[in-house]
């Protein structure tokens, strides 16, 4: 039995209306934000991207939909403030956390620098941009997706973000990285339950090695069901 794609949950979720607030947090360069706002065209979408080079190129990707995307320039987590963030030798790595072991790396990776960047929390955010609604909240930040959930107490304990698509890890990849277990954990405290995996990702020198793959979590007011009726004679 397969699990169902993320764009099957998607438009399970959506049948009846388009999304209007889509999060794409950890944008890179802009590929992903570029996909969703091509699939849907009414949509308003914020990318987040702290990385200077990745949000230039985010920005580019962006601008012909400059209307209703928009692009911060910094890192969300469970608090505000500034952090280090480490820049590293290919453009997808970067992270809050340092790389680690890189034995279930897809490739090797280097430390090639540390910055300042600001964070915030994803409800700082929303309360302050005056957003009330998430429909679709991509994370996909190199280790940190965690601590970003932990900044959503709020809106998860309300349930006004209705599917997360989340980057999860079996192994860790960076220092001290949370793992699909904790992240799960912390998803079910607010009722959310997983719907599907993605994407799965089977180490090259050992192919029955699951090191990462991305999972989709939704809301509990669209996992309810109905009772069985009993067979009427």
């Amino acid at each position: 039995m397969f699990f169902k794609s993320s764009s099957d949950i998607e438009a399970e979720i959506f049948k009846a209306r388009m999304p209007r607030m889509i999060f794409d947090v950890g944008a890179c360069r802009g590929e992903m934000a570029q996909d969703f706002l091509r699939r849907y065209p009414g949509t308003r979408l914020v990318a987040f991207e702290p990385e200077p080079e990745n949000a230039r190129h985010a920005l580019e990707a962006l601008a012909p939909h400059r209307d209703r995307a928009t692009l911060e320039a910094f890192a969300l987590s469970d608090r505000s403030g500034t952090v280090r963030f480490h820049v590293n030798s290919h453009h997808g790595t970067h992270s809050l956390h340092e790389i680690g072991a890189q034995r279930y790396w897809a490739g090797h990776a280097e430390a090639r620098d540390t910055i300042e960047v600001r964070t915030a929390t994803l409800d700082d955010y929303c309360a302050q941009n005056g957003i009330h609604e998430i429909d679709i909240l991509k994370l996909d930040t190199q280790g940190s997706e965690l601590s970003i959930l932990r900044g959503a107490s709020l809106l998860l304990s309300t349930g006004r973000i209705a599917m997360i698509r989340c980057e999860v890890e079996i192994y860790p990849l960076y220092s001290d990285q949370p793992l699909f277990h904790d992240i799960l954990a912390w998803l079910n405290r607010f009722g959310y339950k997983l719907a599907g995996v993605h994407d799965p990702y089977y180490h090259a020198k050992n192919p029955i090695v699951l090191s990462w793959f991305d999972a989709t979590f939704v809301a509990p007011r669209l996992t309810g069901v109905p009772e069985w009726e009993r067979d009427r004679a």
